[in-house]
Parts: structure tokens; sequence; C-alpha cells
């Protein structure tokens, strides 16, 4: 008779304790941070989360990856131990952390993230990133783009207007043997992305034909200079891109959220 007794349950649980090592989040924005401003960061994220008790194991899970991203997997008692013992001096321990190494905005997305993993926020939850966000002194225009990204990220729909304030130009350039050249009438002959789309640096959005002189081939072009969501082309095909005007609008996606970019869906680096 076999005495050896198959434990699913604790098989389960090892298999999502597998998925946290062998599909890590990229190094967060605040690793290079001490580690009590980690610590911090952490606790309150955790705090945020035991707002809107029980935590479900997807949150759970996604939380170990955060923690694994920050350099705090060791320390995963610790986080909620603080996160349980949050009072007024450690808050203000954690708003001037955060203010130091300018985290608020990264602080936000992670909370907007892991809180509507599984549907919308709580009143408890929502009540207290309200209280958080005016500390952090965080602008409404900045926690709009912000609940834009998270919804990125969960894949959930977002059909608020974005403000103009945080939309980036992209400017047309030239490329060629002598870069910067602008005495040809460059005309749009490929759109290479749309709106919506999201782009890594240097991804190409419009190009020209060719355009020789000499034996040297110039091509206009409006690359993006760095991440983010296409949010408007402002040139149809066949209309001139003009060097030094605009050619598109992109809503940036900064370096301090780079532990989403995988998971809002924005590619590697263009050649």
């Amino acid at each position: 008779m076999n005495s050896h007794h198959f434990d699913l349950p604790r098989l389960l649980r090892d298999t999502d304790a597998l998925k946290v090592e062998m599909f890590p989040l990229p190094p967060h924005f605040a690793i290079a941070c001490d580690e009590y401003t980690r610590l911090c960061h952490a606790s309150a994220v955790a705090a945020t989360l035991l707002a809107d008790q029980p935590i479900s194991e997807t949150e759970g899970r996604l939380f170990d990856m955060l923690l694994t991203s920050l350099g705090l997997a060791e320390r995963r008692n610790t986080v909620w131990q603080m996160a349980a013992d949050l009072n007024r001096d450690s808050l203000r321990e954690f708003l001037q952390a955060v203010q130091q190494h300018q985290l608020a905005s990264s602080f936000m997305l992670d909370v907007l993230v892991l809180c509507r993993l599984d549907g919308p926020l709580s009143q408890q939850q929502l009540t207290l990133l309200s209280e958080l966000a005016e500390l952090l002194q965080l602008p409404e225009d900045e926690l709009l783009v912000l609940t834009f990204w998270a919804s990125k990220i969960l894949g959930l729909p977002f059909d608020t207007a974005l403000p103009g304030s945080c939309l980036v130009s992209v400017v047309n350039t030239s490329s060629g043997t002598n870069r910067g050249w602008s005495d040809f009438a460059f005309v749009v002959e490929q759109q290479l992305a749309e709106p919506g789309d999201m782009l890594s640096e240097r991804h190409l959005i419009l190009t020209s034909a060719e355009n020789l002189q000499d034996k040297n081939a110039y091509v206009g072009e409006t690359r993006s200079r760095q991440a983010g969501c296409l949010h408007r082309i402002l040139l149809k095909k066949s209309e001139i891109l003009e060097i030094g005007k605009a050619g598109a609008l992109i809503l940036p996606f900064p370096p301090a959220y780079a532990v989403w970019r995988e998971a809002v869906g924005i590619p590697a680096v263009a050649p």
C-alpha cells in the first residue's frame, strides 16, 4: 500500500512561487535607493492593499513580484509588518523618502495597478489614495495620466481625454550623410505607426521617400526620442514633412515606470 500522500494544494502553491522566480518583473525604478526607502515604498503599497481585505492570491503574487523587483524578496514579512504598523511618524518618513527620491508617481502607479488587478478600487482604497495623492502633491492631470497607464497595463478601457499639457511633440528630422540637411521638400510617404500604438525609443512614425543630391540620399522622418503611447499623427500622406516641425504627439512613458514597461507592451529599443 502506498503511504505517500499527493498534496495538490501544496504543489499548486509551489508552482505559483516558481512563477515569481521564472517570470520576474524588470528592476524597479526605486532599486537604486537605499533599503529603508524601498521598504517605505513597499509598505505603503501594502497598506493600500490592506485597506480592502482580504488580499487575493493574484494580488499577493504580483506584490511578491514587485518586492523582488525592489530587491526586497527576503524582507516580505518586514514589509507587511511595517504596513500594519503604519502611523503618523512612519507615514511622514515615507513622504520624505518619496519626495527626496522623486518616487511619487512611481508609487501611485504601483498602487493603481495592484489595487485594480481584480476589480475597481474599493471605497476604502479610493479614500486612502485620495488622501495620499494630496499629501504627495500629485496634480490632477498627472493622476489622470497615471490612471491611463494603469488601465493600459491591466488591459482595461480608458475613455477620458488626456490633457494636452502631458503630451510631447515629436519633431521631424532628416537623416543621411549630412544630418540636419533641410533644403529638400520632404513629403510623407509612409505612416509606420497608428494612434494608440506603444512606441519604443527611436521608433519610426513617419518617413519620406529618398531625395538624392550628389549621390547622397536624404530622408525626412518623424522618430520618437522617448518611449510612450502615440496619441496623434499631425501629418497625412503626401503632406510636407517640414524639418524642425512637429509630426506627431506622444504621451511619454517615464523611466520611473520601467517596472511595468513589458506589461504595457512597449517594445525593445529600436536599432
